[in-house]
């Protein structure tokens, strides 16, 4: 009888174990299968829009529907045009840096979208999700805030992301925000994009920004070494 139940307890406790680590391993998923999920304006943002991220794996697609569908029962499905990217090859690169890591940088124009009208979209592989992230597509006859800020370097800087956070409430929750340069402490360091993006505000806005000079920096050394072009701001 006691070997019963032991038994029965052993299993029990096997089944819950497995459970919570096949859960977390799902939870986990969506970070490492996608990264920097950005919505970018196209030239005519009131029928199209540019989503651009990266992915561990090739082969991972674009869910996106309206926001009112939100189970995603309708949403239209799109493979990106993708290619392998990493700062190998770029002079100065860290090999020591999640950059120099091989991955593929994905990016699709989402068209015949309609004028003054909220959707939402999120990356797929396998099962796996991104966050789900929205944008409002412009119009001539409704209101269309934006905010604007500059130099957020400071890689792990709280105070920005309050910023950021505070400017989006402030703003009435702007539909568009622009950053005019220096977005990064040091544009070669992976960590310091994902610190940047890893903001829930920019799940819900289009992002236009330009390369300022940190942009540039490849290492974050003394003397400061560059890149030639701006290339991790490019390949994001």
């Amino acid at each position: 009888m006691k070997k019963s139940f032991s038994l029965i307890i052993f299993i029990l406790i096997f089944t819950f174990l497995f459970t919570m680590g096949t859960n977390m391993i799902k939870a986990n998923a969506a970070i490492t299968y996608f990264s920097f999920v950005t919505t970018n304006p196209s030239e005519d943002t009131s029928t199209n829009m540019n989503i651009s991220w990266h992915s561990k794996f090739a082969g991972s697609k674009l869910e996106y529907t309206l926001v009112a569908d939100k189970e995603f029962a309708n949403a239209i499905t799109i493979a990106p045009t993708e290619e392998e990217w990493s700062t190998q090859g770029q002079a100065n690169a860290d090999k020591n840096d999640g950059f120099y890591t091989p991955r593929y940088r994905c990016q699709t124009t989402l068209t015949g979208l309609t004028p003054r009208t909220r959707y939402m979209y999120r990356c797929v592989f396998n099962g796996n999700y991104s966050d789900v992230h929205y944008f409002t597509t412009s119009g001539l006859t409704n209101t269309w805030n934006f905010m604007a800020f500059v130099d957020f370097q400071n890689p792990n800087n709280k105070l920005s992301h309050s910023i950021i956070n505070t400017l989006y409430s402030k703003a009435d929750y702007p539909s568009l925000a622009v950053c005019s340069g220096d977005l990064t402490g040091c544009g070669g360091y992976e960590a310091d994009w994902n610190w940047l993006l890893n903001n829930s505000a920019f799940n819900n806005f289009i992002f236009a920004s330009a390369p300022g000079d940190h942009e540039y920096w490849a290492t974050d050394s003394s003397p400061v070494t560059y890149f030639n072009t701006p290339y991790t701001f490019n390949g994001i």
